[in-house]
This record gives C-alpha cells, sequence and structure tokens, in this order.
C-alpha cells in the first residue's frame, strides 16, 4: 500500500452515498494493519509473498487520515475512530468504558463485570444447543469463559478508555471498575505529561494529539500499573 492509494481510499469512503442524494457516511474507523499469528495473509507475508510497509509511512498514513478526516467535518473520537458530531458509535464507546454486553450468534462475545466469554463459533452446533431437547438442553454453547480480577480487569479498561479523546474520568471509573485509578496511574501519568503527552484535568487524564502516534507503548506503561 502507498500513501497515494491510502488517499484515493479515503477518498472513495467518504464520497460513498453522496452521489446519490445522500449525506455520505458519519462513522469511519480507520485502523493500522496488524499481522495476526494464525492467519492465511500472515502466512503469505512470512513466505516473501509482500512487504509489510515501514514505520515512516505507517505513521504518514495515520496522520494523513487525521488530516483528510478533520478536514471533511469529522472528529477523532478513539485513536483510530472518527464520527460526525453526535454520530459516534455507542456500542464502541460502551465496550471501551467496560459496560455490559451480551452475546447472540455463532462466535459473539460478551461481558458482565469481569467476566467474558465468546459463544461457540459453529452454526449447527450454536442452533442444536439452543434447539428444545437438543444435546445442550437449551444452553448456550458458550467457550473461552474467563474471569479476570478486579483489578487486572481494571487495568485493561484504563487504556481502553485513555484511548477516548474525552479521556478517563476518574469517578466514573471508579464508579464502573470499584478502582481508584488516581493513585494507581498517577506516577505514570504525571511522567508523561511532564513530556508533553498527557494532560491531567482534575477529574481526569487525557491524552494529547502529540501522543496519539505512540500511545501504545504509554497505555502499556498505564497497564503495567495495575
Amino acid at each position: 500500500q502507498t500513501l497515494e492509494s491510502w488517499e484515493y481510499s479515503l477518498s472513495q469512503a467518504l464520497a460513498l452515498g453522496g452521489g446519490g442524494g445522500g449525506a455520505g457516511p458519519e462513522h469511519m474507523s480507520c485502523y493500522s494493519l496488524i499481522y495476526e499469528p494464525n492467519t492465511a495473509m500472515t502466512a503469505r507475508m512470512k513466505r516473501g509473498e509482500f512487504l509489510p510497509i515501514d514505520e515512516e509511512l505507517e505513521l504518514a498514513m495515520f496522520e494523513h487520515v487525521y488530516t483528510r478526516m478533520r478536514g471533511a467535518g469529522f472528529q477523532r473520537y478513539e485513536v483510530s475512530n472518527y464520527a460526525r458530531v453526535g454520530r459516534e458509535c455507542r456500542h464502541n464507546v460502551h465496550y471501551w468504558k467496560g459496560s455490559n454486553w451480551m452475546a447472540w450468534g455463532p462466535a459473539a462475545a460478551g461481558h458482565i463485570s469481569g467476566w467474558r466469554w465468546k459463544n461457540a463459533a459453529s452454526l449447527a452446533h450454536y442452533l442444536e444447543a439452543l434447539r428444545p431437547g437438543g444435546g445442550g438442553a437449551g444452553v448456550l454453547p458458550l467457550t473461552q469463559m474467563e474471569h479476570l480480577p478486579p483489578r487486572a480487569w481494571a487495568g485493561e479498561v484504563a487504556v481502553f478508555w485513555l484511548r477516548l479523546s474525552e479521556g478517563l474520568g476518574y469517578a466514573e471509573f471508579l464508579e464502573r471498575t470499584g478502582v481508584d485509578a488516581r493513585p494507581v496511574m498517577e506516577k505514570v501519568l504525571r511522567k508523561y505529561a511532564e513530556m508533553g503527552f498527557v494532560e491531567l484535568l482534575g477529574d481526569r487524564a487525557r491524552l494529547t494529539e502529540k501522543a496519539v502516534a505512540v500511545s501504545n507503548r504509554i497505555l502499556a506503561d498505564v497497564l503495567a500499573g495495575f
């Protein structure tokens, strides 16, 4: 991929709906590609069928999408998510702030107060389990169920929450997780605040625009404190 092809993709996406009287998209997610293990694409990359882009080009693409989306009337409300005012994805925000959600359908994931699970991926298995008199006696076929200790779960919520442009609100975080984040994160956040990467606003902390491109390093340090 090149910067030019990336700009072409953005332009085409922003133009969707514009020619038929529609207003175009109201929300766009623009994530960098991650080569996940045990996937066909990663296997192809390891065989040398294509080369991943270098970090400098990836950073240029990351900065370009910010400028391009802002110019099109979008606001970045999360590191990789853009929306027009009032059109932020409520499910995404719900997820990033550690709320509870149910899982319906094969391979869907759910979370309740630190308990999380995934439904079986097989449609046939899923339907058979729900069928009256079936092998599962009407019980959802759950897989990968785990329960995180409260502090570990709070750490995960903290790093997702800090990705939001609004930042992490201490009072809301305490109510949601039962953990007071301020003393846990104070030392590491103050260090990054002195470097211009974090704003400490009394009732909340948030990443600055300068920090967004290196947010993974900052958030890893935050998580280590939990």
